[in-house]
């Protein structure tokens, strides 16, 4: 399955559990929150400041695991 920026953060975890690594080296702390149980990858990244280009570049490092 494909990584989006509308998945969840936990869609992402279970697919790719080495994910954690790079989402908290985007300041994405949220895949141990509770809003990364339903919140989607787009919606935490907005929240903590990322670029529609910093979202993408993560959505392709996600995608390279």
């Amino acid at each position: 399955m494909k990584i989006t920026k509308n998945m969840t953060i936990k869609e992402i975890l279970k697919l790719k559990p080495k994910a954690c690594n790079i989402l908290m080296s985007y300041g994405l702390k949220c895949a141990h929150c509770e809003l990364g149980a339903v919140g989607t990858l787009k919606e935490g990244c907005r929240g903590h400041g990322l670029s529609e280009n910093e979202v993408i570049t993560l959505v392709e490092k996600l995608e390279e695991l």
